[in-house]
């Protein structure tokens, strides 16, 4: 794995820090900060970009919860950005007339991420802040079922919404949702996001420069990344971001794939 000593390092970029500023948000440094105008410079959309991925978030949640699903992994959770998983989902459930608690453990590397979590949810929400690096699915999954944080004998909904692209050829990212596949009963949801290799060179070229840390991503193509989510039903289709959630926007220079999946 890269160390998770780069990830939270204050003088290199964090892919959950740059999020947070593009969203508009201060948990954010310098190295960030300009880690994501470099970003601006060559994809001048990637703002609608990163609010439309929040949105992939939210609507992916709204559709596990309409499938009666109330419990959620949210790997990579990032900064918390109102509102939150636990709120949409139990919002849905409540107009779908499912009188059930939502549980969400939301799961991320840096501590500093963790600390907002359970600085900013209120007790007894049913969230859970794990500070677990996704790349290591067997003792995330392991925590959960030793801590008897999800029931993972009923479906669950797991979301890896802008982080699997941070994970190397290298680090196995089949496995990590293979692995999953194998933990969650029938009828749980997977939702991904991911950069796919149809993103312009011009962008490729400017962002290579963040290598080595945080924010360094594994471009995929479409084929790839339905490789990724093998095991899993696809509802219908990997397409792209702004197609999925019907946002026009011309053709932007960093493209972001999407796809839901259930477990049969």
């Amino acid at each position: 794995m890269r160390g998770v000593p780069e990830g939270v390092s204050h003088d290199k970029p964090n892919s959950a820090r740059i999020m947070n500023y593009l969203l508009g948000g201060k948990d954010n440094f310098t190295a960030d900060q300009e880690a994501a105008r470099t970003m601006m410079e060559a994809a001048p959309e990637i703002r609608t970009l990163a609010w439309s991925s929040r949105q992939f978030l939210l609507e992916a949640t709204r559709c596990a919860a309409r499938a009666g699903i109330t419990q959620f992994v949210d790997l990579g959770a990032g900064y918390p950005i109102e509102p939150y998983v636990h709120e949409v989902a139990q919002r849905q459930l409540r107009a779908s007339r499912v009188a059930s608690p939502v549980r969400v453990v939301a799961v991320d590397y840096d501590p500093v991420v963790r600390a907002h979590i359970a600085a900013l949810v209120a007790p007894g929400s049913g969230v859970v802040p794990m500070l677990a690096d996704i790349r290591d699915p067997d003792r995330i999954i392991s925590t959960i079922r030793d801590d008897i944080l999800l029931d993972l004998s009923e479906p669950v909904a797991v979301l890896c919404v802008g982080v699997l692209h941070f994970v190397t050829d290298n680090e196995g990212p089949e496995t990590i949702l293979a692995t999953w596949r194998k933990a969650v009963a029938p009828g749980s949801y997977l939702a991904i996001t991911h950069a796919s290799d149809r993103t312009s060179g011009d962008f490729i070229a400017k962002t290579a420069q963040f290598a080595g840390t945080g924010a360094e991503v594994t471009y995929r193509s479409r084929d790839q990344i339905r490789g990724l989510m093998d095991g899993w039903c696809l509802l219908p289709d990997v397409t792209d971001l702004h197609e999925w959630l019907g946002v026009p926007l011309s053709p932007p220079a960093l493209c972001i794939d999407a796809a839901i999946a259930r477990a049969q």
